[in-house]
């Protein structure tokens, strides 16, 4: 969606209105360039909670608004519902002290509705950052992992360290690797209407049981989408202790915008947007000394934003009981995890002392 004109003054000066995301295009909101934080200050999370809620309920009101003006209404509550991560948590790397007061001062703007102040020093750092010239990336080697697999030990995550290691590493999606996974993933610029609902009302979607423990599992560090939305910022709604109302609110306003983004009731435009996620191609062998890193055969894995992920996951939960039934004939381990590592495995060990003694 591109950024609208007549928004701003004729001297360039933007309104202190909600509708001032509006000069921005959609996609400044949906793809981050910031490093974020992953850990909400602790003096900070009820004040999150209070802005996600109110951010939440305004991309909630639109959606379910009528009449002339709707796509706009939408439009301009998904800018701020999108770009909360890099408005709120982008890092400005002066320190944890320093970082929790600007964390405080952003909240504090969008919970009074300062929306010029707050779009102002978020756009003067965008420009501050696309001036810099961008860091070379370092080579992805069984040295460099080597070394990040052991600082993941010595924080106490033993597994991931590991699979770090084990691993072939990463191949940049350029050049042969872009073409191999475009290949993998061809793109398709269809477009599908809004479903119909059900006159029984049976498509209305419950998330309540499942979706608490789908967010109370989220790893820390897992990898994250293109918006930023880390675990962190999700697992504190759920998991918080708070006096004041609306943030005590929040966790079900995740709930129902999660409804809205599972059974249709966004505009689809809406829903594959806050969709996107992160391609990573790792890659399926080592490549010999000399060969171009883009030219291995890799397998293509996608980050999604924490919030998206959540909602899917419960959805997942709560419908493999039902998908049990139907494919568990075909399928094996349906809803178990790690099944079928633990039936291979548990089937060469049970056949193994038989063909010992068929040897002898």
């Amino acid at each position: 969606m591109a950024a609208e004109q007549g928004v701003r003054s004729p001297s360039g000066v933007l309104p202190n209105t909600a509708e001032s995301a509006s000069t921005f295009p959609m996609e400044d909101f949906l793809v981050s360039p910031f490093y974020h934080v992953t850990n909400i200050p602790l003096s900070c999370r009820e004040a999150w909670a209070q802005v996600y809620d109110q951010v939440a309920t305004d991309l909630i009101d639109a959606i379910e608004s009528q009449g002339p003006g709707r796509k706009h209404r939408i439009g301009t509550a998904a800018r701020w519902y999108a770009g909360l991560p890099q408005l709120i948590f982008r890092s400005p790397g002066r320190g944890p002290r320093r970082n929790e007061s600007t964390i405080r001062r952003g909240l504090q703007a969008i919970l009074e509705r300062e929306y010029a102040d707050t779009l102002k020093h978020w756009s003067s750092d965008v420009e501050k950052l696309t001036r810099r010239a961008p860091k070379e990336k370092k080579a992805d080697t069984h040295s460099s992992r080597t070394k990040r697999c052991l600082a993941y030990i010595h924080k106490g995550l033993i597994s991931r360290g590991l699979n770090i290691l084990e691993g072939k590493g990463a191949v940049p999606v350029t050049g042969a690797c872009r073409t191999q996974m475009e290949s993998k993933h061809p793109q398709s610029h269809d477009t599908w209407d809004t479903p119909e609902p059900r006159e029984d009302g049976s498509d209305i979607i419950d998330l309540s049981t499942k979706l608490t423990k789908a967010v109370k599992d989220l790893h820390p560090l897992v990898g994250v989408g293109p918006r930023g939305m880390h675990s962190a910022y999700i697992k504190s709604l759920v998991e918080g202790n708070f006096h004041n109302t609306r943030a005590r609110e929040a966790a079900e306003t995740f709930g129902r915008l999660g409804v809205f983004y599972l059974g249709g009731g966004m505009p689809p435009w809406l829903t594959r947007a806050l969709g996107g996620g992160l391609l990573t191609a790792l890659a399926k062998e080592e490549l010999p000394p000399g060969e171009s890193p883009d030219s291995a055969d890799a397998r293509p894995t996608k980050a999604e934003d924490t919030d998206t992920a959540s909602w899917c996951r419960a959805l997942q939960r709560r419908l493999t009981d039902a998908v049990r039934v139907v494919v568990s004939l075909q399928q094996l381990s349906v809803g178990v995890p790690g099944g079928c590592e633990i039936f291979v495995p548990g089937s060469r060990q049970s056949w193994r002392p038989r063909s010992i003694l068929w040897q002898q």
